[in-house]
């Protein structure tokens, strides 16, 4: 699990007071895919991995990450935090993994960083006939982890997907 913000000279692409982008650091897609291209060459490496059981999860930033990722080997996507959706950049727009890896999408239906705004809409409108599950949370938050409902998807999702 890299630390995206650790890399040098690495800006924060999210504004909190906005709840919205502010593409000053334009490269952070790019770093993110080398970051999953990284974790999963350090897992590899690694005596304790067992290789017919790896996710790859990604929330928000890390989510669009997952959902651009054509990374293959995994046994599951799970996106957090991210619609698939952008309006405004068609190569943002949809899940660009296999379509093999089962998926996951957890996000809160009314996130105040997507309501009313390009980026608004569902995973599963984008899921183009691959295994994804949807998990529409009601509220506004952005965050998906305090929610019990996204944390009992994602065991579920896990237990479901493990060989």
């Amino acid at each position: 699990m890299p630390d995206s913000m650790a890399r040098p000279n690495r800006k924060s692409n999210c504004d909190p007071v906005k709840q919205g982008g502010t593409n000053v650091f334009p490269q952070a897609h790019d770093y993110r895919q080398q970051e999953i291209a990284y974790a999963k060459e350090q897992i590899l490496k690694s005596p304790w991995w067992d290789q017919k059981n790896i996710f790859l999860m990604g929330h928000s930033e890390g989510g669009i990450a997952t959902a651009q990722s054509n990374h293959g080997g995994f046994n599951g996507l799970l996106i957090s935090g991210w619609t698939c959706t952008h309006k405004n950049n068609p190569s943002f727009d949809g899940i660009k993994s296999p379509k093999e890896i089962p998926t996951l999408a957890v996000a809160f239906v009314d996130d105040s960083w997507r309501k009313g705004k390009f980026n608004e809409g569902r995973c599963a409108d984008k899921a183009d006939g691959r295994n994804l599950i949807q998990i529409d949370l009601q509220g506004r938050e952005h965050g998906t982890y305090d929610s019990r409902i996204a944390r009992d998807a994602v065991a579920k999702f896990l237990a479901e997907n493990l060989k």
